[in-house]
């Protein structure tokens, strides 16, 4: 993802020349990684505790935001 800012000025008025800052990477298969996985859940009806909940915890390795446009999990 690229953001990028033009006519931008101070308090004084000046204004800097037009910036774009690249904010995301695209997704590589080495950068997001499956760190954890819960697929059954505790579930006790009696222990007035709120059920667990599944879910998949990804983790990025690199040392920048990834972007994640068009990635999807499936069973």
């Amino acid at each position: 993802m690229l953001v990028t800012f033009d006519q931008v000025r101070d308090f004084r008025g000046n204004s800097s020349e037009d910036l774009s800052i690249e904010v995301s990477q695209p997704l590589a298969s080495s950068n997001v990684v499956i760190n954890e996985i819960l697929y059954n859940p505790l579930a006790n009806p009696d222990d007035n505790l709120p059920d667990q909940t599944e879910y998949v915890e990804l983790y990025n390795r690199s040392e920048y935001a990834v972007s994640l446009e068009g990635f999807f999990l499936h069973d």
